[in-house]
């Protein structure tokens, strides 16, 4: 819609309201929104499984931010130990509604993970704040070990992907002849990226010394929700380089 609105320069006057659903709306899109339409932005954060928990109006500038807990809606924060952490503490978000199912209806490769113990477990990680603003801080299967150092690929495409010269851009992990892990990053851009450019954009997130293979590629695979699918564009930076 941005970019056929764009091309025409078509304001759409009428428009009131932009919602997006699902996790977190990438800063460099939502600045592009609210720049170009005089609309509102509303940011919902949920799950099939549950339905809406989170709400956020504006507030872009922190695009961790996943807003105010809904009032029908419980989150936690709990650790390894299933315990709960206290407020502001990073750990495991887990959530539960009303109208949420308690299992899938057929065997799923996340029954054990999803639903346990009447909560729904959607991958995230995150804090929660003493007056009930969740903060998203990536998803536990996007974590990678860069030598000894934890890093959620998530966040790696978000930095990067607010560089001016780059349309889309996702980071994923690659293994060399020794067994050692580096990064491989996916970029649609008009044109050639230097690696020095994607290290400075990571600073204080990757070890200065860490590998980064940069491919560039027509576009990137996503959902029709338009989540990136990770292993495709993988796959397809392969064939690319």
């Amino acid at each position: 819609l941005l970019s056929h609105c764009e091309t025409n320069k078509l304001t759409l006057s009428s428009l009131q309201l932009i919602q997006s659903a699902g996790s977190q709306l990438p800063e460099k899109l939502a600045l592009k929104l609210e720049g170009f339409f005089e609309a509102e932005i509303l940011n919902l954060y949920g799950s099939t499984e549950t339905g809406a928990i989170a709400i956020r109006t504006g507030g872009i500038n922190k695009p961790n931010q996943m807003g105010a807990v809904v009032p029908e809606a419980q989150v936690e924060i709990v650790g390894a130990d299933q315990m709960v952490l206290a407020s502001g503490t990073e750990g495991t978000v887990r959530m539960r509604t009303p109208m949420m199912p308690k299992s899938y209806v057929s065997e799923h490769s996340e029954n054990e993970t999803g639903f346990r113990n009447g909560w729904f477990y959607p991958g995230d990680f995150g804090t929660l704040t003493a007056d009930g603003i969740l903060n998203l801080a990536g998803r536990h299967k996007e974590v990678v070990n860069l030598a000894g150092v934890k890093v959620n690929l998530g966040n790696l495409d978000v930095l990067v992907g607010n560089l001016e010269a780059i349309t889309d851009v996702c980071f994923f992990d690659l293994t060399d002849e020794f067994g050692l892990t580096y990064l491989g990053v996916a970029v649609v851009s008009e044109k050639t990226i230097p690696v020095g450019v994607i290290h400075k954009a990571l600073e204080g997130e990757v070890p200065q010394d860490v590998v980064i293979k940069v491919v560039r590629v027509e576009n990137l695979p996503r959902s029709t929700s338009g989540k990136l699918i990770r292993e495709q564009a993988k796959s397809l930076a392969g064939e690319a380089a």
